[in-house]
């Protein structure tokens, strides 16, 4: 099925003409108030929906509670909420969005689309989860840049997937991908006809994205998983761009994932040797690891195999670990090492010192909590305290003396972020400007 094209329905005129014409004068009003917000967030640097989490943005989110509500679409291109009917018990919270465009759509446990929606796409998905409360629509104004392609995020129920797939024939093999040839029932908008698998996503295992290249590897994946709660596909319209990328969550303790470098490799990059018993975890051997995570604590990529290890192992215990992985080192960046760590509060036991335009961490303390985390030499590119000041570049940062004022005067804040480079050359350059506080 086509959103983008769907055939479109003659729109209902049930409500009264008193009410569309009190519902046009309200539009006119907001056309013509000039203090209206004429700005708003895009999708063209947004992440792909997972949940509701892409919705942060209250002022223009219409939050809609279970029933049939009563929103009409316009059914000619751009599809804007054309009217509400009177009795809708959202009418009075629902008229600010009247000739705004729905872009994103979110119906838990569900699904979540963003893109070009049509009206006929959106009342179909609205009516068939009238049962279900707080979805949400996000809106935006007329005139903005167009949604790049259209994106579903589909939570797949326990059991068998009873939608059938197809992959693209092409001379590269290894540049297949994986399509939508018909949808389970009663889901043809949980799996839109023609559209690619871009990701699936296993909870607290693993997100293959760009990674199903056929379609018993996509069966074998959903065979396997088939009793866990909330598996999740996501499908673009277009063709995906990109290579493969693997993130796996780790489980606390040893891993029973054994590492090596390749001799050929001048950064040493740790690489998937195999896994042993008594490890479960699904994942290919020969990847390369190009990013580790500790949630709250440390995230390095680009790092070298020695030092990952070291710190994966310190942090065997936390919850979330998760490791990204690439299946070839020519997909990653020749940069050096970056490490971004989340601060503890209280003395931090490194010594940081500058010249001219340059900060470095030039001793870890023996007694400091980070002694094995942070190499000394690294690069300091930033510091962020929370809802104080972010610094970036040398105008921001000045001197040694002054972020070790700064750090003090806000040792008790949690989730304090210091960013560090490995290679002076790496670090981000920053136009001069004057420190940012954060609110």
């Amino acid at each position: 099925f086509n959103f983008l094209h769907a055939a479109n329905t003659t729109e209902s005129m049930s409500a009264s003409q008193s009410a569309g014409l009190y519902q046009l004068k309200f539009l006119k009003r907001r056309l013509r108030n000039p203090f209206r917000r004429q700005t708003m967030t895009t999708m063209e640097d947004a992440t792909t929906p997972s949940d509701d989490t892409d919705f942060s943005d209250t002022e223009n989110t219409l939050v809609i509670p279970a029933g049939n509500l009563g929103l009409h679409f316009s059914p000619t291109a751009p599809h804007v909420l054309q009217r509400i009917d009177t009795e809708s018990p959202i009418f009075e919270h629902t008229i600010q969005f009247i000739g705004r465009i729905a872009f994103r759509l979110y119906v838990p446990d569900k699904i979540t689309i963003r893109g070009a929606l049509d009206n006929v796409a959106i009342e179909s998905i609205l009516a068939g989860s009238s049962h279900i409360a707080d979805r949400k629509l996000m809106f935006k104004d007329r005139g903005g840049k167009p949604d790049q392609t259209l994106v579903t995020s589909t939570v797949l129920p326990k059991g068998p997937v009873y939608a059938s797939f197809l992959e693209t024939n092409g001379y590269i093999k290894s540049a297949n991908r994986v399509y939508v040839e018909r949808g389970a029932p009663n889901m043809n908008y949980e799996f839109p006809i023609g559209h690619f698998v871009q990701k699936v996503v296993i909870p607290n295992q693993f997100e293959y994205e760009g990674a199903i290249r056929t379609v018993d590897m996509l069966r074998d994946m959903l065979d396997k998983y088939k009793d866990v709660e909330g598996r999740k596909i996501v499908f673009h319209k277009e063709l995906p761009r990109g290579g493969p990328v693997i993130n796996v969550t780790l489980p606390k303790g040893p891993t029973g994932i054994l590492f090596y470098a390749d001799i050929t490799d001048p950064s040493e990059l740790p690489m998937i040797s195999s896994i042993i018993a008594p490890s479960v975890l699904d994942i290919p051997v020969d990847y390369v690891v190009a990013k580790l995570i500790v949630p709250n604590e440390i995230t390095m990529e680009r790092m070298e195999c020695a030092h990952f290890e070291e710190v994966l192992n310190k942090y065997s215990e936390v919850e979330g670990r998760t490791i990204v992985l690439h299946p070839s080192r020519k997909t990653i960046s020749n940069a050096g090492t970056k490490i971004t760590i989340t601060l503890t509060s209280g003395k931090l036991g490194l010594i940081i010192k500058s010249f001219r335009d340059t900060f470095w961490v030039a001793k870890v303390k023996p007694d400091s909590y980070w002694i094995r985390k942070v190499p000394a030499g690294y690069y300091l590119e930033s510091l962020v305290i929370p809802g104080e000041m972010e610094l970036m570049g040398k105008d921001e940062m000045r001197n040694a003396t002054y972020l070790s004022v700064k750090l003090k005067e806000h040792d008790n804040v949690a989730d304090r972020i210091m960013v560090l480079q490995q290679n002076k050359e790496d670090i981000t350059k920053f136009n001069n400007g004057t420190q940012r506080r954060l609110i």
